[in-house]
């Protein structure tokens, strides 16, 4: 049956109008707007308050400094957003957010939302594995039965998923009131709790995992259990903690020792992860697979996900995991209300989707360069002016155009400098980042040479793959180049960052290397930065060389120490 005049007009009002997803589950709290059929905005509750990860009780503060921040840049009322949407979990139990009446979606369906709707695919199978999600509906009154596996499949605008396992959160005690049994994301974040990294420190864990090897591989494994489907199999109170700590004790907490104990973890996880993959792909027979949940930043495991199974291409949202949610429930609501069409994005500008945040006016820029102790000028050509200063060996911060959503900075909230030498890695870790230096730094490249400098035949906009650097590049990619002969690789096309594309290509005129180490702009323990405030005050607090803000060249007084609290946040 045809519609009329008026059934188009009523649809494109529909379509027309902004869904609010808020995302977060005790932590990584965000909030996002989709409207015709796009993500309007997105943002990291972290990057306004400058705590990361936002850890704190729901009830005392509902994601209203994310929330406001989308409305505002979008110049949306809130009582003219369509509909709210946000994952069900076990820590949110309201019904309204500031008046109006929310609709809960499945936490796992979201992150399945989230890496499905934007994506490249018509359709694909879909896979979630995190630490883990919200309640199972059982018939037992246990309401600790929370989702930690889901498969299915999607197509167009709809998403049918299933639990593939679920486990039990039993609180006992402070150190393990976060663990949920048969989890693989909880088993991930024990065993970097256990071994000092807390459990935020997953991406440490799996910087280490590279210079340890398999001797303690066989005695992970009695810990655990993995069928064939990938299914996983882990109780964290049978002893587990008291075997990890006994073997750290026996080694007086010996470097190598650790470093071995990740390396188990990371193996089992890699095998978990490429299990549930092939039965994914059994199970659906899809050609392509959309993966979400906090466990698709492991990107040595999505790597042979592309390499061992029979899926032809990849697709993970830049922010995987909770702070993602938002953007999956907002799309999730979109497409439900209003039965629109679901066009599937293009190739070329697939890494736009990362910048979500909102864009600072060059007014607002000289305002906050005006509050600061520094020296600025404003450029005619950033490219040519920033390619001299790396040329010359500087470290730069950069700031322009919209944030990134999720932990990877890609090249609008960035340090960057050349990737040439170890002993520049070895000095950003300690004198720039403050953080550990076994530490991996990435690289970021243009699209068109990745396959000269790195094994890789796809594509990483978002920093989500690890690649073997190739042997005759790996004295002269020194710095981004891990002690496994890997990087985690970001490739860049012109239509998503002109900027950093063309620096990259005028880098190349002169050293033949289209390559950068590319690295987020932030302090140790803080959150990438935000606002043009957030990027001077880092700059001045962090042995940088010069920072890029929009088109000013920001260089600080020679000699100059921090006068004040004014700028220390």
């Amino acid at each position: 049956m045809r519609r009329g005049r008026d059934d188009n007009w009523e649809l494109s009002m529909i379509t027309n109008q902004a869904f609010l997803g808020i995302g977060g589950s005790g932590h990584d709290f965000s909030a996002a707007l989709v409207s015709k059929g796009n993500l309007q905005i997105a943002i990291e509750e972290e990057r306004i308050d400058r705590s990361k990860h936002g850890s704190r009780i729901w009830h005392s503060h509902p994601c209203n400094l994310a929330l406001n921040y989308c409305l505002s840049a979008t110049n949306i009322r809130l009582e003219d957003v369509a509909s709210i949407y946000i994952p069900q979990d076990h820590v949110r139990r309201e019904s309204q957010i500031l008046g109006r009446q929310v609709i809960r979606i499945g936490h796992h369906l979201a992150h399945a939302a989230a890496s499905f709707y934007p994506s490249p695919f018509q359709e694909a199978a879909v896979l979630v594995i995190d630490g883990h999600g919200g309640h199972i509906e059982t018939s037992s009154k246990d309401t600790n039965n929370l989702e930690t596996i889901s498969i299915g499949s999607a197509s167009g605008s709809s998403i049918a998923l299933n639990t593939l396992q679920s486990g039990i959160k039993t609180v006992t005690s402070t150190t393990w009131h976060h663990v949920v049994s048969n989890s693989l994301g909880s088993f991930y974040k024990a065993v970097s709790d256990l071994i000092g990294f807390g459990f935020f420190g997953v991406g440490k864990l799996m910087g280490l995992a590279a210079y340890g090897d398999n001797s303690l591989l066989s005695e992970m494994r009695k810990w655990v259990d993995i069928d064939v489907a990938g299914k996983f199999y882990f109780d964290p109170y049978s002893g587990f903690s008291d075997w990890v700590q006994h073997t750290l004790r026996c080694s007086r907490n010996s470097a190598q020792i650790r470093a071995n104990i990740a390396a188990a973890v990371q193996k089992i996880f890699e095998e978990t992860v490429l299990r549930l993959a092939k039965h994914c792909q059994q199970v659906t027979g899809a050609k392509y697979l959309s993966y979400g949940g906090g466990c698709a930043l492991n990107t040595v495991a999505n790597r042979r996900i592309l390499d061992e199974t029979k899926f032809k291409s990849l697709y993970i949202f830049p922010a995987p995991g909770d702070a993602g949610l938002a953007v999956g429930a907002a799309y999730f609501g979109y497409y439900i209300e209003t039965g629109a069409y679901r066009f599937p994005s293009e190739l070329q500008t697939l890494g736009t989707q990362a910048y979500c945040g909102r864009k600072y006016g060059e007014d607002e820029m000289k305002q906050a360069l005006d509050k600061y102790p520094v020296l600025y000028h404003r450029a005619t050509d950033t490219v040519n002016t920033v390619t001299k200063r790396l040329l010359e060996g500087e470290i730069i911060g950069i700031f322009r155009e919209r944030s990134e959503i999720g932990p990877r900075a890609l090249g609008n909230r960035s340090i960057i400098t050349l990737p040439d030498s170890s002993i520049r890695r070895r000095f950003i870790n300690m004198r720039v980042k403050n953080r550990e230096t076994f530490r991996p730094f990435a690289p970021v490249v243009i699209f068109e040479a990745m396959s000269k400098f790195f094994e890789l035949e796809d594509e990483s906009p978002f920093m989500l793959l690890v690649a073997k650097v190739r042997p005759e590049w790996r004295a002269s990619l020194g710095a981004i180049t891990h002690a496994d002969e890997t990087a985690r690789v970001q490739t860049v096309r012109r239509e998503s960052n002109p900027f950093l594309y063309d620096l990259l290509v005028t880098v190349e005129n002169h050293t033949g290397i289209p390559v950068l180490l590319n690295t987020s702009f932030n302090r140790r323990n803080e959150p990438i930065v935000e606002s043009p405030e957030d990027a001077l005050s880092c700059f001045l607090n962090q042995e940088l060389d010069t920072l890029l803000l929009g088109k000013y060249i920001v260089e600080k007084h020679t000699p100059w120490a921090c006068p004040s609290e004014q700028i220390v946040p």
